[in-house]
């Protein structure tokens, strides 16, 4: 069994200086829309200076960035991103589901590729803290089938003895024993655990830092944010339903959150999406090309 670890301890990682994260999170968004408007240079003209900015770029924006390439039929580009994107974890299944990428399937550059993935996602696999993942993996059971008494996983999960947590505070539990896991492995982001088990991570810290007793945390996630190690979506849905739910105030990110735009005047929607620049998540407007 895991050792599920429940000292209180911080979300206080070590980490560089920013490098430009939200510059870099606010260019891909606007590349993306000139994806979705069809005007293909432009967004990979963007993608390129976003890239250059960040020591690392992550597996979305590197799969995006591929699908832009490919709709400017530069192979060798598309051939780079998504080589780097299978480093970082994506599946080749992921890219079988983009039409973006059907006349580079004919290229001599997929077939290389193709040749190279099994070599590439092992490279991935061996850096990959499975420890880590699969501890993050048993606390996402006990949040979501054992708490929250969702429907059970197909999947067997080991690390989890159900009798052990039943009757107890399982939220302060869970989010001190997610503490102690960063404390003990860094915080985790894509290059350290599976694509899964950092979604898992996400959920946890989503249940908790939304919090009033716990919002101290959100301003030192928002402080990840800014270093590449934390999600501007996640951040800002967080921080609005601590708004909403807790101190009944109107939201500021208008994410993830019930939103009638037709009822947001021009003035608003420049305050909203000005808001979300700030910490690099994608406009109003963005979001609505991509429904």
């Amino acid at each position: 069994m895991y050792l599920l670890v429940a000292t209180i301890l911080s979300l206080n990682p070590v980490f560089s200086d920013s490098c430009g994260y939200i510059a870099y999170y606010n260019q891909c968004n606007s590349a993306e829309e000139d994806y979705w408007k069809g005007n293909y240079a432009e967004a990979l003209r963007k993608t390129q200076a976003a890239f250059g900015l960040v020591p690392y770029v992550h597996t979305r924006q590197l799969l995006l960035g591929a699908r832009i390439a490919a709709r400017n039929n530069d192979d060798k580009l598309t051939y780079r991103y998504l080589k780097q994107a299978f480093l970082e974890g994506i599946k080749d299944t992921e890219v079988a589901e983009y039409d973006d990428f059907g006349e580079f399937r004919k290229s001599r550059l997929y077939k290389k590729l193709e040749g190279e993935y099994p070599k590439l996602h092992g490279e991935y696999e061996s850096h990959i803290n499975t420890e880590f993942s699969d501890q993050l993996d048993s606390l996402y059971y006990i949040d979501q089938y054992i708490s929250r008494k969702s429907e059970s996983p197909s999947e067997r999960v080991y690390a989890v003895n159900a009798e052990l947590y039943k009757g107890k505070n399982l939220d302060s539990l869970i989010f001190a024993s997610l503490r102690g896991l960063i404390d003990m492995y860094g915080f985790p982001s894509e290059r350290t655990v599976r694509r899964k088990s950092l979604q898992a991570a996400y959920v946890i810290l989503h249940h908790n830092v939304r919090l009033t007793v716990n919002e101290v945390y959100l301003q030192r996630l928002k402080g990840l944010l800014e270093v590449g190690l934390y999600n501007p979506f996640w951040y800002a849905w967080a921080y609005d339903q601590n708004l909403m739910f807790f101190r009944k105030k109107k939201c500021e990110f208008y994410c993830g959150v019930p939103i009638d735009r037709n009822k947001l005047d021009g003035a608003e929607l420049i305050r909203v999406d000005d808001k979300r620049r700030e910490i690099g998540l994608e406009s109003l407007a963005l979001e609505r090309l991509r429904e």
